[in-house]
């Protein structure tokens, strides 16, 4: 089972999620883009993932988790402590940076979750209890990301490698 795999230890943290706990109800927004706030969106774009990534970055960044589990599809046995250490692992494990984000922006396929994870990402969205073609996803090299879209904003659900996007390679050994 794929629940937050820095909670659980594993070196990815695939935001593997499913609806419910922690933080607003889905579907709901607080229309701001203060710190950790979802904007609502008119449609499901690439500009608008990327304006909810940037702020999830920007506030993981400066070590800031309030407000984030809004951007994000909750499994129902989710704890805000949960959330809240799984978050912090984001940035740690180098899962997103702005940095990275700003190669995903110039770089990264987005499009409906069969169009950039034909193989994987039906399977990913239906065990998270999500529809499929309602999911969208954006992937350049390694970093990967996939979402909900709840008709005025998305709810990530897998978030991978995007801050390593660009990062010199580690040397060997390490």
């Amino acid at each position: 089972m794929m629940i937050w795999k820095t909670v659980v230890g594993s070196a990815a943290f695939a935001v593997a999620l499913s609806a419910g706990a922690c933080g607003s109800k889905e579907g709901e927004a607080s229309g701001s883009t203060e710190s950790g706030a979802v904007a609502k969106a008119d449609a499901p774009t690439k500009e608008a993932l990327l304006a909810q990534l940037e702020v999830v970055a920007a506030s993981l960044e400066k070590g800031e988790t309030a407000g984030l589990g809004d951007h994000f599809v909750m499994p129902p046995d989710a704890t805000p402590e949960k959330l809240e250490e799984a978050l912090k692992g984001l940035f740690e494990k180098k899962e997103i940076s702005t940095a990275g984000l700003k190669i995903m922006a110039e770089r990264g396929k987005f499009g409906t979750l069969a169009e950039v994870f034909p193989e994987k990402g039906a399977s990913r969205a239906e065990r998270m209890k999500l529809n499929p073609t309602e999911c969208y996803a954006m992937a350049f090299e390694n970093g990967e990301v996939m979402a909900h879209w709840t008709g005025s904003q998305f709810k990530i659900f897998r978030l991978d490698d995007i801050g390593k996007l660009g990062a010199p390679p580690a040397p060997e050994g390490e």
